[in-house]
């Protein structure tokens, strides 16, 4: 039961801080498209798929059931998804795509099944069967690598829009760059440590606090401030709080060659 509602919650959380996202950036089409793939470059550690293909399959989801959860089994988004503002229960969209050419890739597929798809402020994507698109597509934060993935703003298939985006594809894979660094030497550079809460959890004696150690995956910005995060190990109770205090924790600058650069390491949070 918990299993089943973590996941539901992991789903909410994904698809509402995209449609926020997507709310908030009033870009859409190509500048759409131009937007997550910058985004992919600079932060994600979860698989993602920029590619060419068609529409295989559609399930239209009947609408997510209004109102608030308030009960002791309710995840953490206590509320149903809105539609971007007008309180009405939200439909989700379910395709699957054939994948005919990868153009860049973090995990590569040849079918990408049951993406989901939401509104947008820039109008509800309405796929038809073998449909030609350009699609960005990336796994759940926190899923394993083959879990579902959500596809933001598919464009047209057109020679015009391949030309731009194969344009964008050297940039991104620069800004991807990050040099490789040791858990130790990473130590070495920290200028600034939050500890962790100790959650509580329930035992058949009341409360309890569980113990263990948990290892992060951390990508470091250029100017030493951690800018995602990553459970890898460790008890599942205790992720969250280590993920919440190593992304407070700050860095002095690396540098190779004289040169600042972007970080990939490992950090131990121990309980």
């Amino acid at each position: 039961m918990s299993l089943m509602l973590s996941e539901a919650k992991n789903i909410l959380l994904a698809m509402l801080v995209c449609c926020v996202w997507a709310h908030a950036s009033q870009r859409c089409g190509v500048k759409a498209l131009h937007d997550h793939v910058m985004t992919a470059a600079e932060k994600y550690m979860e698989p993602f798929l920029l590619f060419r293909g068609e529409v295989a399959t559609i399930q239209q989801d009947p609408p997510l059931e209004a109102g608030c959860c308030t009960g002791a089994d309710c995840i953490s988004v206590q509320c149903a998804l809105p539609d971007l503002g007008k309180n009405a229960p939200t439909p989700e969209t379910r395709v699957d795509y054939t994948v005919n050419e990868t153009l860049w890739a973090l995990g590569g597929r040849t079918l990408i099944h049951e993406a989901v798809q939401f509104p947008s402020p820039c109008g509800t994507s309405k796929p038809t069967p073998h449909e030609k698109v350009i699609a960005f597509c990336a796994v759940f934060t926190g899923w394993p690598e083959n879990g579902p993935m959500y596809c933001q703003s598919p464009i047209a298939d057109t020679e015009a829009n391949l030309r731009e985006v194969r344009g964008w594809i050297p940039q991104a894979i620069r800004r991807q760059q990050r040099e490789k660094v040791t858990e130790e030497q990473a130590r070495a550079h920290l200028i600034y440590k939050v500890k962790p809460v100790y959650p509580k959890v329930d035992g058949p004696s009341g409360k309890v606090t569980v113990k263990g150690d948990v290892l992060v995956r951390i990508f470091i910005s250029r100017r030493g401030n951690v800018e995602s995060i990553s459970a890898l190990s460790g008890p599942p109770e205790l992720r969250q709080s280590a993920i919440n205090a190593v992304s407070l924790w700050r860095y002095k600058p690396f540098q190779t060659g004289g040169h600042l650069v972007k970080v990939d390491t490992t950090a131990t949070v121990h309980f």
